[in-house]
């Protein structure tokens, strides 16, 4: 319902007027009425009314000065001034106010709903235009997103000449000129690992989408996300402190933000500045060496170029290669895997390893038997992780293959290789596990947005809600689950529509605009032409 407020300083004409109408028959909500302008205006800006009906000669405050203070500061509010006086020179003050309708006392009941009608027209109208452009706005900004996630990944990986790197850049509306340059990367992960779904997921999604979206506008800083959840910042800067000091910052910003989530905590790692662009994947990957750390010295959360000494840790010289006297067998930490298993990707395999196993002391790894054991427990806890997420026996089995009667402890470099593929092999597994989740969920919301096409408030949040997610996963899982925007998706299953009823029907062109979720037929012929090159008349005519 429209909303609508009064203003008439004659007690019996206001009656009569608020009589007039059958008000919510016709759609509409008389909000509010007062007999001048003064006391009207502080009720009117509570009420925040759609209509305002306003006498023109009215004590304390007239009906013009009233205007003015309404359209100043409710500029949508549409003013219908109902005036006495015949004389032009009102009707002119009041057009420069911006006033909707000027009109002569009496008036009818009639002419009164015949002009409320004209307004709640033009309202919906103006609406509908509201409404699409932020939604083709929502379009373009979600494709700009995923543009600029592929370009920085490629910017980072030094796939690509500086040259082309910053011609794309200004494209995409990104400046990558600076002099020095840097990269963190940042990881939110539970405080305490579990085997099984990840029931801080839909958090965990939501705070990465507010720490990215954060820095949208800033100079200084680019920001995509790596495959596992992991945010990678591009720091650009005048020098190479200023890089350490703007990571820093960004790192004490995102620790507010996770305060009041004791459950989750932030992990960090701090490349080197580099003073070239086309150096910046030495950065990224001095970054992503120490970033392994979070796995196997958990105890730390910020991990810096500056660590990496190539240091060996503990470990006794064994006498012999079958002598584990001297080793402490709770070194292996199982919870150290499991968090490797659940939040790392494959990138971080050879760094997991060679640390863990460096962790052992170098002595010690002449031990067969101490091979043995190692192999053995990252065996049974990556089994253990498999079988809590889901996995039969049966599929570990064949996926993974057995541990009987392996020889592959027999050298260091056996144990390394067949733990490397013992560990991908696990990570596809979880990868698969989600992708087949998410593939379901990916079908739930496909199948909604069939159902609902029509619907002209359909949204993302909409669909978000359907399938038990929030906004901000869901629109992150769509696009990298189907490749497109959702905004994309449903504009590809409304023209699909369309241009079945073009080809099977007889229905103008508007009316199909109605049927497949388009109230403005004006916006559904921009959007067939833009996606499909020609008018909805130039197509059936084609068919």
């Amino acid at each position: 319902m429209l909303k609508v407020f009064l203003v008439e300083d004659e007690f019996i004409i206001r009656n009569a007027i608020k009589r007039t109408v059958n008000w919510d028959r016709e759609g509409f909500e008389l909000v509010g009425e007062a007999g001048d302008g003064e006391r009207a205006f502080p009720m009117i800006m509570k009420s925040e009314p759609d209509i305002l009906l306003t006498d023109i000669r009215m004590p304390f405050m007239d009906g013009l000065e009233l205007s003015r203070l309404v359209k100043k500061n409710l500029p949508r509010t549409k003013i219908v001034i109902l005036s006495g006086y015949d004389d032009f020179s009102y009707a002119k003050e009041a057009i420069s106010i911006g006033i909707t309708e000027y009109l002569l006392k009496p008036v009818s009941g009639q002419k009164l709903l015949k002009t409320l009608k004209k307004l709640a027209a033009s309202i919906a109208e103006e609406q509908s235009r509201t409404d699409y452009k932020a939604f083709f706005e929502n379009e373009h900004n979600e494709r700009l997103r995923l543009e600029r996630n592929e370009f920085l990944k490629q910017v980072l990986d030094g796939r690509i000449l500086m040259a082309d790197a910053l011609e794309r850049g200004e494209t995409l509306k990104m400046d990558l000129t600076a002099v020095w340059y840097g990269v963190v990367l940042v990881q939110i992960m539970p405080v305490s690992v579990k085997e099984g779904p990840d029931p801080w997921e839909n958090a965990i999604f939501d705070l990465e989408s507010r720490i990215a979206e954060a820095e949208a506008d800033s100079p200084s800083m680019e920001v995509y996300e790596q495959v596992g959840g992991v945010l990678c910042f591009l720091i650009k800067a005048q020098t190479s402190q200023e890089v350490l000091d703007l990571g820093q910052d960004k790192l004490q910003k995102i620790r507010q933000m996770l305060k009041p989530h004791a459950d989750l905590t932030l992990y960090a790692a701090i490349g080197q500045p580099v003073g070239r662009l086309s150096k910046i994947h030495h950065s990224y990957h001095s970054a992503t060496r120490m970033f392994t750390r979070r796995f196997t010295h958990p105890e730390k959360h910020i991990y810096s170029f500056e660590d990496e000494t190539g240091e060996t840790y503990g470990g006794d010289d064994l006498k012999t290669s079958r002598d584990i006297s001297a080793y402490d067998f709770g070194t292996i930490d199982r919870d150290m895997i499991f968090s490797l298993l659940r939040n790392g990707s494959k990138a971080d395999i050879p760094s997991f390893l060679n640390e863990t196993l460096s962790m052992q002391g170098e002595n010690n790894l002449k031990s067969e038997l101490l091979r043995e054991y190692i192999l053995m427990d990252l065996y049974i806890s990556t089994v253990t992780y498999l079988k809590s997420i889901g996995y039969s026996p049966e599929e570990i089995d064949e996926r993974c293959g057995k541990l009987d009667g392996t020889e592959v402890s027999h050298t260091l470099e056996g144990m390394k290789a067949f733990l490397n593929i013992l560990l991908e092999r696990a990570i596809g597994m979880r990868e698969a596990k989600s992708e087949s989740r998410y593939s379901s969920l990916i079908a739930e919301a496909r199948a909604y947005i069939e159902r609902h096409y029509r619907d002209n408030d359909i949204s993302l949040p909409t669909v978000a809600e359907s399938v038990g997610v929030s906004p901000n996963h869901f629109s992150r899982i769509f696009s990298r689950e189907t490749g497109k925007t959702f905004i994309e998706f449903l504009t590809e299953t409304r023209m699909d529509k369309a241009r079945q009823l073009l080809k099977t029907t007889s229905a103008s062109a508007s009316d199909i605009g109605l049927q497949i979720g388009y109230s403005d037929p004006h916006y559904f012929y921009y959007i067939f032409k833009k996606t499909q090159g020609m008018t909805p008349k130039e197509y059936r005519a084609g068919q």
